[in-house]
């Protein structure tokens, strides 16, 4: 790599976005191999990743890792399309079983997205396309930042089902397959935070 800076017209592989993260200490996303800088949230963004990590953190399994935004994950490297590599940093990600890297993870059984003005189109659309692809994956999470409200795809033995949840007295039953026991989130504590501000 000749530059510390990405190039917006050029294609990397994940083996350079990780020698180009370590080059400029900064994290980038890869989707169809072109670099996405990584921008900071709001109060409220961050507030409502934490409320989900202490809902999960209390009911994960021994042997289960869980991250909040700072954990890289490399998208399903045998299934690529077009021979292009893409990453992300989920805003939490749950991960059990056999850790392979010490600089990312590549087999969630969740991933979760807060919404932002900046980062909506791509969390609904092709980051969702990616995540739904991982073999592993078992449920996805998109929340809301302007209101008690998560989408939720749960993968399901005939595909994805996708169901909306609203209300802080609301319950959401989380399977995660057949090997591993579900979650079950209240989402007045996923908000908990941030529930004067919305």
């Amino acid at each position: 790599m000749n530059s510390a800076l990405p190039d917006a017209k050029t294609i990397y592989s994940f083996e350079e976005l990780l020698e180009l993260e370590e080059l400029t200490g900064l994290k980038y996303e890869l989707l169809d191999g072109q670099i996405v800088a990584m921008t900071g949230g709001t109060k409220a963004h961050n507030l409502i990743a934490l409320g989900l990590f202490s809902e999960i953190d209390g009911q994960k399994e021994e042997g289960c890792r869980l991250y909040v935004a700072d954990v890289k994950l490399q998208i399903d490297r045998e299934r690529r399309i077009n021979e292009k590599d893409n990453s992300a940093y989920p805003d939490v990600m749950l991960a059990c079983g056999e850790e392979g890297s010490e600089l990312y993870e590549e087999s969630p059984l969740l991933l979760a997205e807060v919404l932002s003005d900046s980062t909506a189109r791509k969390d609904k659309g092709a980051k969702r396309e990616k995540y739904l692809a991982i073999e592993s994956l078992q449920c996805y999470l998109i929340l809301s930042q302007t209101e008690v409200m998560v989408t939720v795809y749960q993968r399901r033995e005939d595909g994805w089902v996708k169901d909306f949840y609203l209300g802080k007295e609301t319950e959401v039953e989380i399977p995660l397959g057949h090997q591993h026991r579900g979650l079950k989130l209240n989402l007045g504590q996923v908000y908990k935070y941030v529930e004067n501000r919305i």
